[in-house]
């Protein structure tokens, strides 16, 4: 995905913080060619090495 330079955070610790405030993600998809928006819970973890990396859940219902 591009980026202008100036919407740009490369600050590993800005994105931590920003992710921690706000912990969710949006993924939106169609049905009949409508987008639907679905809010996603994610966490921020990181490993023994320090490397970090988002973890979520989604389930999946059939409302009737």
């Amino acid at each position: 995905m591009y980026i202008p330079k100036y919407f740009k955070v490369i600050a590993i610790d800005e994105i931590e913080e920003f992710i921690s405030k706000h912990s969710f993600g949006t993924l939106v998809t169609t049905k009949k060619n409508r987008p639907i928006a679905t809010h996603l819970p994610f966490y921020l973890e990181k490993d023994v090495d320090g490397h970090s990396y988002l973890t979520g859940h989604m389930a999946y219902g059939n409302p009737q």
